[in-house]
């Protein structure tokens, strides 16, 4: 008996679960909800839905003294210049041997090992080395080169590539004037070697900056000494000191927006957030830019494929946010640079101080590369800054 009422109450429990369980929910208890409680998703996209946005780019300062790759050559839009200091050391017993005469540097030669390259590599390469004469440090900038004191004539010949080095004869007596700055009585001083681009160059290539841990993957210069007819012996420099210098010309456009490395040139760019209401939700947002590929110029190293974007703090944009020392990274697939901004517009959304973000190439400092952005005013709006917010908000 008990069995039977124990199975009709589960059948019971079992009806009424199926059929509260309908795949037509009814409206009952709809009213209970206030309609300004309600949650709504919706796209923000600045090309359909006509976001106000400013676009511009400015040059600012680089202390290119904090690079770990050393820039020389020549492209369209830009020059980079090497400094470089050497200083030789010899044993007692060969200091003995120069100074008595009895021995002679035979020959010596700058060898430079690659690891960058803006421009083609079959394009020209080629470069003049001149003796400094004035002392200079990290400090050294485009502006320091007005007064720079070097001698004129070009100490290095016979440039010779391969696919992995470049080698350059240097004279023997830049090497004889540095052994004999060894001997404290001898007025001569050493500050090193200048390094410009002939004007036929057309690629700019990077070498191993000077490093508390030096070895020959730097640029390295090797001289043979000679005791006649009795032996050989070849030594070797590494710069004890070295950073480059970029050259170039700030460009004009008032619809695009020009990045470039080692010249400084960085973008602006502001975006209305007005319709947004305050407490909205930021679920996602995107920042698309659309890279002019007939203007750009870039390399194939990763940084160049990105974009840095931090935030302004205050309206003259002359200071950052805290959080700027962790940029977000814009990354590129074919001609478009995108990257996930969600936490920036809920930032400017939370706190109303939206001054709008700075764009700069993702390696300012061991780069060349010049990369152009269609900006806020350019004519094709489909190829302006794109900014695309998904939110949720109350009604």
């Amino acid at each position: 008996m008990i069995k039977s009422f124990l199975a009709i109450f589960i059948i019971i429990v079992i009806g009424i679960a199926f059929f509260a369980c309908s795949d037509n929910p009814t409206s009952i208890g709809s009213n209970l909800l206030p309609n300004e409680d309600n949650v709504t998703f919706q796209v923000l996209d600045s090309n359909k839905d006509s976001l106000v946005q400013q676009s511009s780019f400015y040059k600012d300062s680089l202390n290119l003294a904090g690079s770990s790759v050393v820039l020389l050559g020549k492209t369209d839009y830009a020059e980079s210049r090497l400094l470089a200091k050497y200083f030789p050391t010899l044993p007692d017993s060969l200091k003995s041997y120069y100074k008595a005469n009895q021995i002679r540097v035979k020959e010596a030669w700058l060898k430079l090992k690659p690891l960058y390259r803006l421009g083609s590599k079959s394009s020209n390469f080629n470069f003049f080395v001149y003796q400094i004469r004035q002392n200079w440090g990290l400090g050294f900038n485009e502006d320091s080169l007005a007064t720079f004191q070097h001698d004129n004539s070009n100490a290095a010949s016979n440039l010779v590539i391969t696919d992995t080095t470049l080698r350059i004869n240097l004279g023997t007596n830049l090497i004889d004037e540095w052994i004999q700055y060894l001997d404290s009585t001898i007025s001569t001083v050493n500050y090193g070697l200048y390094f410009v681009p002939t004007p036929d160059t057309k690629q700019i290539l990077g070498f191993q900056g000077a490093s508390p841990n030096p070895d020959t993957t730097e640029p390295t210069i090797y001289f043979v000494l000679e005791k006649p007819n009795e032996w050989l012996d070849t030594l070797y420099i590494l710069p004890s000191q070295n950073k480059h210098v970029v050259l170039s010309n700030m460009p004009y456009s008032n619809d695009e927006i020009y990045l470039q490395a080692g010249y400084g040139l960085r973008g602006r760019l502001f975006f209305d957030l007005s319709k947004l209401k305050k407490g909205a939700v930021i679920n996602k947002a995107v920042l698309e830019l659309t890279m002019d590929e007939s203007k750009s110029m870039l390399s194939t190293i990763f940084n160049d494929s990105v974009v840095a974007a931090v935030r302004y703090a205050d309206s003259l944009k002359t200071k950052l946010t805290s959080d700027s020392l962790f940029p977000i990274n814009l990354k590129r697939s074919g001609n478009i640079y995108s990257g996930d901004v969600t936490f920036f517009i809920q930032s400017w959304l939370n706190n109303g101080n939206n001054f709008g973000l700075r764009l700069t190439m993702g390696d300012e400092l061991g780069s060349a590369s010049r990369l152009v952005i269609y900006g806020s005013n350019y004519a094709e709006t489909n190829k302006r800054p794109r900014l695309i917010i998904t939110y949720s908000q109350k009604n």
